[in-house]
């Protein structure tokens, strides 16, 4: 991914952004499939799963 080092600040921030809620959702996603797998929780529907992950909040 390029845009994250752009010379065009709108692009750089919305690049930036993007980036730190794919990593959060990420780092979501793979902490909820240990309490999964660990019987800490029930597996959700995607739904349920789409529904819990943070909200991305453009600049």
């Amino acid at each position: 991914m390029s845009y994250p080092t752009s010379t065009e600040a709108a692009w750089k921030a919305e690049a930036e952004t993007f980036v730190a809620w794919r990593d959060a959702v990420w780092l979501y996603v793979y902490d909820e499939q240990v309490k999964v797998g660990s019987g800490e929780r029930t597996q959700s529907t995607v739904q349920e799963l789409l529904d819990e992950l943070p909200e991305i909040v453009w600049p």
